[in-house]
């Protein structure tokens, strides 16, 4: 569609191990499985309109992840891990969760405080400034200390 543009977000994806309901902050980490690499993918449109926000991020492939979960007891601290994505060679962003707006344990604990979190959700963390436009062709290299590498080619335009 004219004037729409896909732009890429790296996250920290946090992965539910058990039900959470109520959970303090500082009792998250109980509640975690593992973590790992996620795109956030928006599409944006030119100039002032925007749609609401969950279409721009609900299309489908707008949420690669991956390439593996690696267990909580494997990340010695979530609040502590260099994120970083390329495209096309270029370093688009490069961040620390430790600059998170909201921290793991928060983000879990303002979740679990209006919905029961289930085995097997999946919750972004947010990102980091540096956003910017992908187009068909291009190549995206995520990293996330101690999560690995996540590599992924744009083909289509899915919207």
């Amino acid at each position: 569609m004219p004037g729409r543009v896909c732009h890429h977000e790296v996250e920290l994806g946090v992965v539910l191990g058990k039900a959470a309901r109520g959970v303090p902050a500082e009792r998250a980490i109980d509640h975690i499985f593992g973590y790992l690499i996620l795109l956030d993918l928006t599409l944006r449109t030119e100039g002032e309109r925007q749609e609401e926000r969950t279409l721009r991020k609900s299309f489908e492939t707008f949420t690669p992840i991956g390439p593996f979960i690696v267990t909580a007891d494997e990340v010695t601290d979530p609040g502590n891990l260099g994120l970083r994505l390329w495209v096309n060679g270029e370093l688009r962003q490069q961040a620390n969760t430790r600059d998170l707006i909201v921290g793991v344990g928060e983000l879990i604990e303002q979740a679990s405080g209006v919905v029961t979190l289930r085995p097997g959700d999946i919750y972004a963390t947010g990102t980091p400034e540096g956003v910017g436009p992908i187009e068909v062709g291009d190549v995206v290299h995520a990293e996330i200390d101690g999560l690995g590498e996540l590599n992924l080619s744009v083909v289509e335009r899915g919207w």
